[in-house]
């Protein structure tokens, strides 16, 4: 009987010496990762540029072709989601462009002559106007779409607007 005891004894005090970081040698109680350890990256520090200097030059570009042009110029090949990351880690993200009606130089002057005589409308009189908006909806699906890799906060600079006909 007293062996058992002593045996379940014996266990605990291990199992709490395992549990316990504070008995373990120095070397074993920091967490922090080694140099070294695990997946070596696939594409160096200049591949990184280089991906993100050619999407920044061709917008309109996917990844897959991007990773055509990584193989091409380096020899390194590389998955397109490997392409995809390094471009985030850059800030470039793909979004679709935004989509304006085109405007003549004649448009943009009568708009401009319109916001002028109505700088100094107050609120009473804006109450009084109704604006609506002439949208047109399609059931099929977009198969025009074009991606452009930009930096967040660039939806409106001119060289991501896509213009379309009425």
């Amino acid at each position: 009987m007293s062996c058992s005891r002593e045996f379940k004894a014996r266990a605990r005090r291990a199992a709490h010496e395992i549990c316990d970081p504070s008995i373990l040698p120095t070397g074993f109680r920091d967490n922090t990762r080694r140099p070294g350890a695990g997946r070596p990256r696939t594409t160096t520090s200049t591949d990184d540029r280089y991906i993100q200097l050619t999407a920044r030059r061709n917008r309109t570009e996917n990844a897959t072709q991007l990773q055509r042009q990584l193989l091409l110029a380096t020899g390194r090949r590389v998955s397109s989601q490997t392409v995809r990351n390094r471009l985030h880690k850059g800030g470039l993200y793909a979004r679709r462009s935004m989509v304006c009606i085109p405007l003549t130089p004649r448009h943009r002057a009568a708009r401009r002559r319109w916001a002028a005589e109505h700088r100094d409308w107050e609120q009473h009189d804006w109450s009084q106007v109704l604006f609506t908006d002439e949208s047109r909806f399609s059931l099929e699906c977009d198969t025009r779409r074009v991606l452009v890799w930009r930096d967040r906060g660039t939806r409106n600079n001119p060289a991501f607007v896509r213009e379309r006909s009425q």
